[in-house]
């Protein structure tokens, strides 16, 4: 059964052992569904040696990887319009 997060920091620490489903709002206006972790065992090697650095702790910006187009991605955590732990 999935799990509705309701805090950024509780996604994060959600993320480093499970994988999500993410909606949120782009910078353009349109929504957006992604699948995303941040457990290593997704990352192809390269890109755990070469993960971009993470951002500044006062910023919303979330970097995560999308499991569905294996690469990076971010979205702002004040944009999230829904977020669930999904079996994957």
């Amino acid at each position: 059964m999935a799990r509705t997060i309701v805090t950024a920091k509780q996604l994060k620490s959600d993320l480093k052992e499970s994988v999500a489903e993410v909606i949120f709002l782009k910078q353009d206006g349109t929504t957006r569904c992604l699948k995303c972790t941040l457990m290593k065992n997704y990352l192809p090697e390269e890109h755990i040696v070469n993960a971009p650095p993470p951002p500044k702790e006062e910023t919303d910006l979330m970097v995560v990887w999308d499991v569905e187009n294996n690469g990076w991605r971010s979205f702002h955590t004040s944009q999230i319009i829904s977020c669930q732990i999904i079996n994957w």
